[in-house]
């Protein structure tokens, strides 16, 4: 009889640890070691009891002027790949929870701020909706995109050039000017005053693109330098290529990161340029330098989300500010 007891207590026993490690009973402290129920955490195996969620789009802020409003603004939104379309500021919308506490199972979302803007720089958020029975996209811990960054167009970015022979401001008429003959050089130095607590092309690169005349200026030679920021070779932007080629001019571009600031931001450029054989005249030898940034658009064709300058030849939203000025060289 002792026998048959003891194997019914073993056989108790191991259904009892049966029971637990399946998450059916939860011994709890009864555990010296208490590793179970923790990697029982861990896996998500607690289930989540709210049966949805309701998602707020934002509230989105402007960096480095949290007060300045922006609800004016639009956010594309994604739910599980679907385009939700874009939606204001403040927008709620029902989710999908996860069906276990941790788990990854919830609505996949994904928020383009600011998307159709031409005032913000747009940003992507993604993630997975977490157990809960409301939030706001804007409040999540993993992300900052909520915080627009001001775009730095024209009226606050401002660029000058200074000519070789005296190192003084080029006007865009002949008044004062880069004089060089047939087979010359020169180094003009090119100096950009970004604004502060704004940006220009905040989470890319910068294009900088001279157009010029092949007949007169060597493009083979033409170089870009900079003593402020690493200057690297780059493919024309397609738009500003199509413009170029439809006009008869050539076209080189050169990258550097882009920027956002709470403080003014000066950099210099050199471009080193060389004539051909042939003497540069007015204004058939003018350089014209392009600025142009990068941002998060929707291809009008694909209908997806892209992220650079403008692609296609439609009204999409990628090149968000054109600056450019005119070198006259003579």
């Amino acid at each position: 009889m002792a026998k048959d007891r003891t194997f019914v207590f073993v056989l108790i026993v191991v259904a009892i640890l049966f029971a637990h490690s399946a998450g059916y009973i939860n011994l709890g402290g009864l555990l010296a070691a208490g590793g179970a129920e923790d990697k029982q955490e861990q896996e998500g195996t607690t289930l989540c009891l709210h049966d949805g969620a309701t998602m707020t789009v934002g509230p989105a802020q402007q960096r480095y002027a949290p007060t300045t409003s922006v609800t004016s603004e639009y956010h594309r939104v994604y739910i599980d790949g679907i385009d939700r379309g874009l939606k204001s500021d403040g927008t709620s919308i029902d989710v999908a929870t996860p069906t276990r506490i941790g788990g990854t199972d919830g609505s996949a979302i994904e928020i383009y701020y600011a998307e159709n803007s031409t005032v913000h720089y747009a940003n992507k958020q993604a993630f997975t909706v977490p157990c809960v029975n409301a939030f706001s996209s804007g409040a999540r811990p993993d992300s900052d995109a909520y915080k627009l960054v001001a775009n730095g167009t024209t009226a606050t970015l401002t660029i000058s050039a200074f000519n070789d022979d005296e190192g003084l401001k080029m006007q865009t008429d002949q008044s004062r000017n880069e004089s060089i003959s047939a087979s010359d050089s020169a180094n003009i130095d090119v100096k950009v005053n970004y604004p502060s607590k704004k940006g220009y092309s905040p989470f890319g690169k910068i294009y900088l693109t001279a157009r010029y005349n092949a007949t007169v200026i060597d493009g083979s030679d033409l170089v870009l330098t900079s003593n402020d920021v690493v200057v690297n070779d780059a493919s024309t932007p397609q738009f500003r290529a199509n413009a170029a080629a439809a006009a008869g001019l050539s076209m080189q571009t050169w990258s550097f990161p882009g920027y956002d600031s709470l403080a003014t931001l000066v950099q210099h450029y050199n471009l080193y340029i060389e004539s051909t054989t042939t003497d540069p005249t007015y204004p058939g030898a003018n350089i014209t330098l392009y600025f142009d940034d990068e941002d998060w658009y929707r291809n009008s064709e694909s209908g997806l989300m892209e992220y650079g300058p403008e692609t296609d030849t439609d009204t999409d939203v990628g090149d968000t500010s054109s600056i450019s000025q005119v070198l006259v060289i003579t």
